[in-house]
């Protein structure tokens, strides 16, 4: 029984568990892709 009791605490801690994700609604229509960041760029290999 304790042996039985102990598997079945052992599957409980073991088993994933389930994380909080986002919903949205999909659309149809034209793709819009926006990046809104400040960066510097860095050439350290010019090709010539």
């Amino acid at each position: 029984m304790a042996l039985g009791v102990l598997a079945a605490a052992a599957v409980w801690f073991a088993w994933p568990r389930p994380i909080v994700v986002d919903l949205a609604t999909v659309t149809e229509g034209p793709m819009e892709v926006t990046i809104d960041d400040e960066a510097k760029t860095r050439v350290r290999h010019v090709y010539t």
